[in-house]
């Protein structure tokens, strides 16, 4: 069920109209009892009405928090990427003509353009500089110290967190949504129900059904048609020629 802000808003208010009218007013009760709608079935009703708004009020906070979340992962993945991608220019044009030593910093892998794939590659560069002694050497004539790659591997390993509070968050938000669209889906099942039988009981009132925000144009109600004074159609189709012409002279 996929349902917009402004369906979940129309369908919290229909269903409290429709349950509060019903509460406060006894004629109401004592018309629709006969389809087991009661004071009791109207209060659980209102529970599925306070739990679909609980969940109204919480989903905007939450995806903000998401995207705001998301914002800051990206940028710093990015940042490292950047990072990284200028030692790889500097290394592969610089050991172009050695590509047996360049195969060593395993940079010739296919690139993953996922935020996780974009820092695992810089990540295991960083990693063999410290693991390989020939590549550790070599790398310090572009200002790769021992401190420099620390460096880069903390920022790596801070992404790696935030990557990891981000999926959680996902998977949270994913289970709250779902959460949420089964709670509208309850109380929009309910809502239909009971509108239809308010539109029985009240056919013939269309002032209450209207109180209960249940117009003309609503489905399930059509108004009675009322009935024009004879010959009333007739003047219409045809209306007096004489009175759309001028009087000749």
């Amino acid at each position: 069920m996929r349902i917009t802000n402004k369906e979940m808003k129309e369908l919290l208010e229909n269903a409290r109209t429709g349950i509060e009218n019903s509460l406060k007013n006894p004629d109401v009760l004592d018309k629709v009892k006969e389809f087991a709608v009661t004071a009791d079935s109207l209060a659980k009703a209102q529970e599925l009405l306070r739990k679909a708004e609980s969940f109204y009020m919480i989903k905007g906070p939450r995806i903000g928090q998401k995207i705001s979340l998301s914002f800051q992962v990206k940028r710093k993945v990015n940042r490292i990427k950047k990072a990284f991608m200028v030692y790889v220019k500097m290394i592969r044009t610089d050991l172009k003509d050695d590509p047996g030593f360049f195969s060593e910093f395993n940079l010739a892998g296919t690139r993953d353009t996922s935020l996780s794939g974009k820092i695992k590659e810089p990540k295991t560069f960083y990693q063999n500089c410290l693991d390989n002694a020939r590549i550790g050497n070599y790398v310090t004539k572009y200002g790769l110290t021992r401190e420099k790659i620390d460096s880069h591997l903390a920022e790596i390993a801070d992404a790696e967190k935030e990557l990891e509070k981000r999926a959680s968050m996902v998977k949270d938000t994913e289970q709250t949504t779902q959460q949420r669209n089964d709670a509208f889906r309850e109380l929009s099942d309910w809502w239909i129900n009971y509108r239809r039988i308010l539109v029985h009981v009240f056919q013939d009132d269309r002032q209450r059904l209207e109180e209960f925000n249940i117009t003309a144009y609503s489905e399930g109600y059509k108004p009675n048609k009322k009935k024009k004074p004879d010959g009333e159609e007739k003047e219409k189709e045809n209306p007096d020629k004489s009175d759309n012409t001028t009087p000749k002279g």
